[in-house]
């Protein structure tokens, strides 16, 4: 976050009068839609800050994360060129804001902001911002915003939990890719029911056959481009401000998709290996992360080198604002070290979760029961820990043959009860004992299934991931497990036509560890499990971020609060020459008379 400015200026005068606050935020454009009613709550949170004339308020491709109100004098905004020469780019006066396309778009500033005269502003962190606008929906639909900040929202809206990650491009394979494919497989395939349509023309004199025979040749035709069209559309990479995904989905068959994280990524490279992909601009783009291997491999990129700009743009991007949110940390820890309270998070009034309603001891007991016939297919734990089961369609597979059989006996049960066996009373008692010892095998057969397929388990917390595989009744366990820390690439697969309709499909995950990679087979909608995985990976990393900044910012605060003792120590004063004689009265020099305790 950068706070406005590294070293205000002492402030001259505060504005302290909320209903003063309130008039200011009206009178910009941004809030102006909004009612004076939540204005009010929104105005004590906003501090006050002053800049010296020729003071820079803000820097030229830096990512602002605080939102200033100038409320007195005037900011001129230059521009630095290519050739390192300033341009003027305009005046700012009372009401303008700075700081938008920073704190709701995540991007830098075009333009530095400096002070003509002396100026003072109201400034709220952004993140402090985000916060009452995610309790608020209604203030985040009325902000006035440029239309191209609006389309770049770094939270879409109050309701979406991506955690403000939106799509910058998308590039997909050039269409000579496609082209051959979608002009050589429809004719053939056209021509291929033209010859069975000529023989059978000649036994059917009928009009409405012949035409019905056309029509299903070019509907085949048509449906094979169409599939084709959709092979190729569906094959993208896409570029967001937080990673770098790369989709590979063939039309109800199956789905593969890799994912880079911006902060991984170390080169983006493209072969153009021929004469044809230099006239048409594509290539074959790799890019290459922290990982020991090519995480992202796409061939027949189209415009392989303006893809590699925006990569590389994000990238930058994406390190500007991890270092403009630590520089803001630092500032902040440092003024709170000179004595000036640090901005607080407002009380946006949200309250704690109650504790769960407890139920009825036979309700408690049918919800087991019911939990331990139907397993949800994930489970989020309160400890925030998720558990993921395979597809019922795995035990529906492996079931199957005991499952028929015992429909078989019950549907024989069935027959000898209604009296249609022609069995003899005493052929029936044999019956009845081994239809019981068969039903019995095949329900403790059913039983081993489904318990097996019960205990395999595949768990994601905040610092592991777990892959549980468990035999019924004890007989085997392997449980393995990695540390978040060491996942290198996490992709899944969706096999076949069947698996796409049933959204289920296998999760890779690769790991630095000595015992490889983990495989969560069979799972329910393997992109969510992957995005899940994603998601915990980034806020440990964030985590571990913070924790290493929150050491230096301490080890800095220590040596500014030494140097402040050591520039505010006063030898001439009494305080001081108190202090001095009885540590002198306690440690007299070497060889001084000492007077002797009566």
């Amino acid at each position: 976050m950068t706070d406005p400015g590294p070293w205000p200026a002492r402030p001259q005068r505060e504005v302290s009068d909320l209903g003063e606050r309130v008039a200011h935020l009206a009178a910009t454009t941004l809030l102006a839609n909004v009612q004076r009613e939540k204005l009010l709550p929104l105005a004590p949170v906003f501090e006050t800050a002053h800049y010296a004339a020729g003071e820079t308020i803000a820097h030229q491709d830096e990512v602002d994360t605080s939102l200033r109100v100038l409320i007195e004098g005037t900011v001129s905004l230059q521009r630095e060129r290519p050739d390192g020469a300033l341009e003027h780019a305009g005046l700012l006066g009372y009401g303008a804001c700075l700081g938008l396309e920073g704190v709701f778009a995540g991007q830098p500033r075009q333009t530095s902001a400096l002070a003509v005269e002396p100026v003072s502003v109201i400034y709220l962190d952004g993140e402090v911002l985000w916060e009452l606008l995610r309790v608020d929906a209604d203030m985040l639909d009325r902000l006035v915003l440029p239309d191209a900040i609006r389309r770049q929202l770094r939270v879409p809206s109050a309701h979406e939990a991506a955690g403000g990650e939106v799509t910058v491009a998308v590039f997909r394979r050039h269409w000579l890719s496609v082209a051959p494919r979608l002009i050589l497989v429809p004719g053939l395939l056209f021509g291929l029911v033209a010859l069975l349509v000529i023989p059978l023309s000649r036994m059917m004199a009928s009009p409405t056959s012949m035409l019905a025979l056309a029509l299903l040749a070019i509907a085949a035709a048509l449906g094979s481009g169409i599939w084709i069209f959709l092979d190729w559309w569906r094959d993208y990479l896409a570029v967001t401000n937080r990673r770098v995904l790369h989709v590979e989905e063939t039309p109800l068959i199956d789905a593969r998709r890799a994912a880079a994280r911006l902060e991984r990524i170390q080169d983006a490279r493209f072969v153009q290996p021929g004469i044809l992909s230099r006239i048409f601009d594509y290539g074959d783009f790799d890019i290459q992360t922290a990982g020991s291997r090519t995480t992202v491999h796409f061939t027949m990129l189209a415009r392989p080198v303006e893809a590699r700009r925006v990569i590389f743009e994000q990238v930058k991007l994406a390190k500007g604002l991890a270092e403009s949110e630590r520089q803001a940390m630092i500032a902040r820890k440092i003024l709170a070290a000179m004595g000036q309270a640090p901005m607080q998070a407002p009380d946006t009034g949200l309250q704690a979760a109650s504790a769960p309603e407890t139920r009825p001891l036979p309700l408690h007991v049918l919800r087991e029961l019911f939990d331990y016939l139907i397993p949800r297919p994930r489970i989020e734990a309160p400890d925030g820990s998720v558990t993921w089961r395979k597809h019922w369609w795995m035990l529906l597979e492996r079931s199957w043959l005991p499952a028929m059989l015992l429909a078989f006996l019950l549907t024989t049960v069935a027959w000898i009860v209604l009296g249609f066996s022609p069995l003899s009373r005493s052929a029936l008692q044999g019956a009845w004992l081994g239809i019981g010892l068969a039903s019995l095998v095949l329900g403790l057969w059913l039983w081993w299934l489904f318990e097996d397929w019960r205990n395999d388990l595949y768990i994601l917390t905040d610092e592991l991931i777990i892959d549980i595989e468990r035999k019924p009744l004890g007989f085997f366990s392997d449980q393995r497990q990695a540390p978040l820390s060491q996942v290198q690439d996490v992709r899944f697969v969706i096999p076949n036509p069947l698996a796409a309709i049933l959204n289920f499909g296998h999760v890779y995950i690769e790991t630095a560890a000595e015992k490889g990679g983990f495989t969560f087979d069979f799972v329910y909608h393997p992109e969510a499990v992957q995005e899940e995985i994603f998601f915990r990976m980034e806020q440990r990393l964030a985590a571990a971020q913070r924790a290493e900044q929150d050491r230096r910012d301490d080890e800095l605060i220590r040596w500014i609060g030494a140097y402040h003792r050591a520039v505010g120590f006063d030898p001439e004063s009494p305080d001081t020459v108190k202090r001095m004689a009885e540590w002198e009265a306690r440690n007299p020099p070497p060889g001084a008379a000492t007077t002797p305790e009566p």
